[in-house]
Formats: structure tokens, sequence, C-alpha cells
């Protein structure tokens, strides 16, 4: 019997960290529902047209199943319903957030984008962080949480101690029945990757822009900087990549759920910086 394991949870794409503003979670990240296709306008310094492209959000079990599988919320990987995510058995003593690491980690406050940089006055949606507007929240109290780079873009690992073998509790965000089930376990290895990720196409250079989804006021026209990732913008939308990606979307499921794995999915495992993860505050 095994007395005591190691998790270590990648958080990739669209994920925002919110430290210390949900009670009783120092800790949440939030994946915003990015499922429909969000046209807009930044006036920096002169007007510029985008197009964001849906993102899809997923849970894969590194080790020993490439799948996470909770019939009516995580579908082959895919979470198809919201869905609050945590390891229910983590046993560190505390949440720690290291200065300095051996190895390719990096301190994740020094390292992940702030959300507030972008905006004016940026200020978190009630609806989205606490209260399940979202596609999945997953929920740390104890570990040690860093930053990683893969290739340009910039993401948080956090690893756990656990008593036992790793358990992913999963509760509903949203129920349609009052008489449960409130919550599953269910065993995963010693590797979790969590994400949000779209198709590649030449507007992804603004796929950041989701992370403001999370504001009260969302996406603003007038940005304090563009956004992370960011190198220039067309004077519109690319219309041939939009068109390509959603005739293939049609033919993979959307607006249901993909006829596909997240690994086959391009942008799941996408290393530009525009996929990086961000924090508040």
């Amino acid at each position: 019997m095994v007395s005591s394991a190691d998790v270590v949870v990648d958080f990739y794409g669209i994920c925002s960290h919110f430290l210390g503003v949900v009670p009783g979670v120092p800790h949440r990240v939030v994946l915003p529902d990015a499922f429909a296709w969000r046209p807009g306008v930044i006036v920096q310094p002169e007007p510029a047209l985008y197009l964001l492209h849906p993102h899809f959000a997923f849970v894969v079990d590194g080790e020993r199943n490439p799948l996470v599988d909770v019939p009516g919320l995580i579908e082959d990987g895919w979470i198809v319903s919201p869905v609050r995510l945590e390891i229910v058995n983590a046993s560190d003593d505390a949440l720690d957030y290291p200065e300095s690491d051996l190895g390719k980690a990096e301190p994740f406050g020094a390292l992940i984008p702030k959300l507030a940089s972008f905006t004016q006055s940026y200020a978190f949606d009630d609806g989205v962080v606490l209260g399940g507007r979202a596609a999945c929240y997953f929920d740390i109290s104890r570990g040690r949480v860093v930053a990683v780079f893969r290739g340009a873009a910039r993401h948080a690992r956090i690893s756990m101690k656990t008593s036992g073998p790793p358990m992913l509790r999963v509760t509903p965000l949203m129920s349609h029945r009052n008489d449960g089930p409130f919550f599953t376990e269910i065993p995963v290895g010693s590797s979790l990757i969590v994400g949000n990720g779209g198709l590649s196409c030449k507007d992804a250079q603004v796929d950041f822009l989701w992370h403001l989804t999370t504001d009260q006021s969302g996406i603003g026209q007038f940005l304090e900087s563009m956004p992370f990732g960011y190198s220039s913008l067309p004077k519109s939308f690319d219309a041939d990549c939009a068109k390509k990606n959603f005739e293939r979307l049609l033919d993979l499921g959307y607006p249901g759920r993909l006829r596909l794995l997240p690994g086959e999915l391009h942008e799941a495992w996408e290393t530009t910086a525009s996929c990086s993860n961000s924090q508040y505050p």
C-alpha cells in the first residue's frame, strides 16, 4: 500500500491564477469560458481588429492514462460541463512560492504576467472568479508553485505530496439535479496537464486577451499595454484563417465535444508567448 506519493500539475494556455481572493481557497486557477468566437478592436495607437478563436478546456492524466473521464463532466479529457477540480488528499504543510529553484523552474510571481498591468483599472468579475461562470476552477491550498517556460509560453507548475495515490476531486459548478452526485473522486497518476487550447492561427498572437474576460468590464478597447505576446496587429483579422478554422471545427463536432483527443489539438501544447498563463493580483 502506498503511504505517500507526489503529483505535478502543469497549466497550459489560458489559465488565470487568482491568489488570496477566494474565501478559503488561497490559490484558484480559472479557465475562462472561451468556447465562442469573439471579435473586437484594440485602439493603440490606431484601431486594429482581431478575432479570438474558440479555446477548449481539458485535463489530461500524463502518466497512467492519457484521458480523464467523468460522464457528463469530463469526456475523453475534454471538460464538457463546468467543473471544480482539486487534489483532495494533498498533504504538504503549506502552500509555498519559492523565490529560487534548481533546474528550469522560475519564481511564479516574477515570471507569470499580471492582469492588472494590461488595463488601467482591472477588477475581477465575481461571477467568473467566484460564481462558477467559467469552464473550470482548479483550487490549491497546499504544495509548491513555480513557473516554467515551454518555448516562449510561461505557465505555472504546482507540485504536491499526497497521502496515498493522488485523488482528483471533480465537482460540477452547475448542476441541474438536486439529488447529486455532488462530486466524484478518481485516482490519477503523478502528472496532470490542465489547459485551455485552440486551433493555430495568425490571430493567435492576441490569444492572451482571453484572460481579460475575467475583468468586470471585459476586454477593453483601450489597453494600458498590448496583450502579452503581441508583435503586430494587421489592419483586420485573418479572414481566410478564420474560415478554415471554422470549417475544421465544424468537421470535428463544434459546437459540441470535439472528435479528437486534447493532445491532437495544436494549441493545447502551444509554445508562443501569447498562450502564457496570467496572475492576479
